[in-house]
């Protein structure tokens, strides 16, 4: 069995309904010539499932629902190409060091991929969100110098994937600026340590259902709110500062409740562990401070964390259950 092998090179992919299809025994080379041209795919510009994909000098623009997307393949490498225009995503990664493929006789999953390689690409200017990456971790993934800029949704969009945002790894390894919602996770692992999430047109980071931690951090200047915590499985902040942000500060969602996958099925689970802010400063926000869901003293802990000089409200209570004692 020949696993899929394909080189995008030197091509803007504008064409039909799914200009192509890859799925692993399938082997091709792409090259375009200066005339190579075709328009108005509805869908995605190329979708590539657990083969060996090298895209190089290559520009992904104008399609409905997406630029490109790696699903699982064995291996990944896009070099010095652009996902710009497109309409809902620029780009689609999916890889948790997996891929479906052919060996010792059977099919099976395999534990063998490489690392996903972007390697000075742009992912900018989409109609709606810039990058989604999917069932991923750190060490599946790699980017070199690719800004995800100026889209006007979500910037990074993280599902299922275990993601640390460092003085390390922020500004270098992530360069996400000027977009509408900075970062948006659902489930899995997200730490956020010693960096600034700042200039969003509306939201710095919304995260959901997941284990967030932040430590040392600062969430400023965003359009409408610097942080969203909606019912997380686990969420701590400590030393972190939200301030400067339009509308919020930030918002904390939580009654003890995270929706997630237990026996075989997706459903609100009842052990969500307490949400805690510890030495954290909501302060100078252009209109109001803490926006609070659904906590009581049980599943919402402040220690040292002050609330202050935002002209709203401090503190706004929806659904909740709260002492304010000595």
């Amino acid at each position: 069995m020949v696993q899929a092998s394909t080189e995008i090179y030197s091509f803007v992919i504008l064409g039909v309904l799914r200009f192509f299809f890859l799925c692993f025994g399938d082997h091709r080379d792409l090259r375009s010539s200066p005339t190579h041209r075709s328009s108005g795919n509805k869908w995605w510009g190329a979708r590539t499932y657990y083969g060996e994909v090298r895209v190089r000098n290559s520009k992904f623009t104008g399609n409905g629902s997406g630029g490109l997307q790696s699903y699982f393949n064995k291996s990944f490498k896009a070099k010095n190409t652009d996902f710009v225009e497109n309409g809902s995503w620029g780009v689609s990664y999916y890889s948790n060091g997996r891929y479906y493929g052919y060996k010792d006789g059977k099919w099976a999953w395999q534990d063998d991929a490489l690392p996903g390689v972007f390697t000075d690409c742009l992912i900018a200017n989409n109609k709606s969100h810039g990058m989604h990456v999917g069932s991923s971790t750190d060490a599946s993934l790699i980017m070199k110098n690719t800004p995800i800029k100026d889209n006007p949704g979500y910037g990074l969009y993280a599902v299922h994937s275990d993601l640390k945002f460092t003085k390390d790894t922020v500004g270098s390894k992530w360069q996400i600026t000027g977009n509408g919602n900075g970062i948006c996770t659902y489930y899995g692992k997200t730490l956020f340590d010693g960096v600034e999430i700042a200039d969003n047109k509306s939201w710095g980071v919304l995260t959901h259902y997941g284990e967030v931690t932040l430590r040392d951090s600062t969430f400023t200047r965003n359009g409408y709110a610097g942080f969203r915590s909606y019912y997380n499985k686990s969420f701590q902040a400590q030393d972190s500062t939200f301030s400067e942000n339009g509308s919020w500060g930030m918002l904390c969602y939580g009654n003890g409740r995270y929706y997630g996958y237990k026996d075989g099925k997706w459903a609100w689970q009842d052990d969500a562990e307490p949400a805690k802010l510890v030495n954290c400063s909501i302060v100078d926000n252009k209109n109001h401070g803490l926006y609070l869901s659904g906590g009581n003293d049980q599943t919402i802990s402040l220690a040292n964390t002050t609330i202050e000089n935002n002209p709203g409200h401090g503190l706004y209570a929806v659904h909740s259950d709260l002492k304010f004692t000595k």
